[in-house]
């Protein structure tokens, strides 16, 4: 089940962990090989480091969130030379005009990416945001962006500002310039046999995903090399004793709440 964090960090649920370093690992082929990669809301960093580790960027990182800690962190946690760390609400219009003001201060040129993901859903007002991404790619950048879809159960968000369905994330394309694609992200369960000691590990098979699976998230691409991206799936060994601490940790932060609500509703002593 969904812990329904912000930002993504080394504390999150191994589960939601994997699902927010996939979309990192769909934008991985178009990011590595950009001259200026710029990540709208951040984070903590997490799930883009995991996603592109273990080989160099070619170009240097803008980075923007409206925490300061988060953009520390994101700063350590990609590995990227970061060009400028902007800290900005970027559901107003200053927020969203200090990017630009980034990008023309790096002065760097050649192919330029840019991810937002799972952040329009966190603003009450995502106008700014959107003019942004247009405007990003009327000036000749690829963009990624991903919504959850409320019939995941994202409702329950304490996070979520504006509703997200298919038939949202259909209207949002249509503003996009022509040629922009589509994807979903459909959550997969997996498993696999290894030898209990020795000997190499057992190759996870190749997953088919038949079509009309209802989606958790929406995925949309439009700039120059949107027609570079491609399906792409992520399994990770499950981390049971992270698994199995944060269950802890959230049956602890229960038990606290519910008693501390109970001395709050106690009748007054006397």
């Amino acid at each position: 089940m969904p812990t329904w964090e912000a930002r993504v960090s080394r504390g999150t649920a191994p589960a939601d962990r994997v699902d927010a370093e996939l979309r990192y690992a769909f934008a991985a082929p178009l990011v590595r090989d950009a001259a200026l990669w710029i990540d709208l809301g951040c984070g903590t960093g997490v799930p883009a480091g995991a996603a592109l580790a273990g080989r160099p960027l070619a170009g240097r990182a803008i980075l923007v969130d409206r925490e300061p800690d988060a953009l520390d962190k994101a700063a350590r946690e990609t590995g990227a030379e970061v060009a400028a760390a902007v800290e900005a609400d970027l559901s107003t219009a200053e927020g969203a005009a200090a990017v630009p003001a980034a990008i023309a201060g790096a002065g760097i040129d050649g192919p330029r990416v840019v991810t937002c993901f799972d952040v329009l859903h966190q603003l009450a007002d995502f106008t700014a945001l959107v003019d942004l991404l247009l405007a990003l790619g009327e000036d000749g950048a690829t963009v990624l962006l991903s919504v959850p879809d409320d019939a995941a159960g994202g409702l329950d968000d304490p996070h979520r500002e504006s509703a997200w369905s298919a038939g949202a994330a259909e209207e949002l394309r249509r503003l996009l310039p022509p040629g922009a694609v589509s994807f979903s992200q459909v959550p997969v369960r997996a498993a696999a046999i290894v030898p209990a000691a020795g000997g190499e590990s057992a190759p996870l098979g190749g997953v088919t995903v038949a079509a009309g699976q209802p989606p958790s998230h929406h995925l949309l691409a439009f700039g120059p090399d949107a027609g570079r991206l491609a399906g792409a799936s992520l399994a990770r060994a499950a981390d049971l004793d992270a698994e199995r601490a944060d269950a802890r940790r959230r049956e602890s932060d229960l038990a606290y709440l519910e008693a501390r609500l109970a001395r709050v509703e106690a009748p007054a002593a006397g």
